[in-house]
């Protein structure tokens, strides 16, 4: 299967690609292979939450994006090259190290996010909520301790 025909996989299944590049470089190169498909570049964090907040889910080779969908309550595919892969995982969200990835593992993750994304959008935002709370508890004994 090609990128082509990946890409009209998903088109034919109802979404709309959308290319969100870290840097110029990222840019460029989506312009050059897919031409005919919306991209940008964030200027900024507030611009790239404006992106993507619109988004059903994402595929992502950078793990902090990963997490911020995942903070949306939007979930990813990612492909990462190191531990922090770990830090996806965490999340219960597919992730591929990079030389492991094949074609079919990523088009069948992203199906399966396609067909179950509005329960796994829910999963997220719960452990988002869950995780906070959590934090803010273990932090609250530093904030008591005051400043003479």
């Amino acid at each position: 299967m090609t990128n082509h025909d990946r890409l009209q996989h998903l088109e034919q299944s109802g979404w709309q690609p959308f290319f969100q590049a870290h840097n110029q470089k990222e840019l460029t190169l989506a312009a050059e292979i897919w031409p005919h498909l919306p991209r940008a570049c964030a200027a900024n964090v507030r611009h790239y939450f404006e992106l993507a907040r619109e988004a059903a889910f994402g595929v992502c080779n950078r793990l902090h994006a990963s997490m911020a969908l995942a903070g949306l309550g939007i979930p990813s595919v990612t492909v990462g090259t190191d531990s922090r892969l770990f830090m996806v995982r965490m999340t219960g969200q597919p992730a591929f190290y990079v030389k492991e990835a094949t074609a079919e593992q990523m088009i069948a993750a992203v199906d399966h996010l396609r067909d179950h994304r509005d329960a796994e959008s829910k999963r997220l935002l719960a452990l988002h909520d869950t995780t906070l709370k959590e934090h803010l508890e273990l932090l609250q004994p530093f904030f008591e301790l005051g400043v003479d």
